[in-house]
């Protein structure tokens, strides 16, 4: 089992962000920069919702239908999670009949209506939705750059790792102060 500590992953996904924001002139806020790596570091929480066998319809439904507290939940996991496997795992690319517009456009709505959901909780967290809703596309791209800003074997054994880090068991994460985060 290896064992990680916030600090080591979130240093390597913010300065892969930050180069690849500057390579790419994406010009992202800081505020979606930072939420950007959250997801990176922790992509455990976008497979809270089961993708494989519910379509990503019958997901807004159950949204539209839930407490806004549930719906948020939803809608933001939706967001994150055709975002990281659009951006980190071309995951349009093993689901042959799922057009990478497709991944776009159910990200960009879910996002979007995260975003209307918290205008009047909070301003900040809505504008950082926003962003993420509005520039989707250049988000795609960016994910793919800190992926592809390495050799071809760096890139695999990264996807690999990532793909490790999703299943719960295979790695502890603790934080700087030495608590067990997972």
């Amino acid at each position: 089992m290896t064992v990680l500590t916030v600090s080591d992953v979130s240093m390597f996904f913010k300065k892969a962000i930050d180069e690849a924001d500057h390579d790419l002139g994406t010009g992202l806020t800081e505020a979606t920069k930072a939420y950007l790596l959250g997801l990176l570091s922790d992509p455990t929480h976008t497979e809270k919702l089961d993708f494989e066998t519910i379509a990503f319809a019958t997901w807004f439904e159950r949204a539209d239908a839930a407490t806004k507290t549930e719906a948020l939940e939803i809608y933001r996991n939706i967001g994150d999670t055709t975002l990281y496997r659009a951006g980190m795992l071309n995951a349009y690319d093993t689901h042959k009949c799922l057009s990478p517009e497709y991944f776009s456009d159910i990200g960009c709505i879910a996002y979007q209506r995260l975003a209307g959901l918290l205008q009047k909780r909070s301003a900040v967290q809505a504008t950082v939705f926003d962003e993420l809703s509005g520039r989707f596309e250049d988000l795609i791209s960016l994910l793919r750059s800190v992926v592809g800003a390495h050799s071809k074997s760096d890139k695999e054994r990264l996807r690999d790792e990532i793909e490790r880090l999703m299943r719960p068991d295979s790695f502890l994460i603790i934080s700087p102060q030495g608590k067990l985060v997972h």
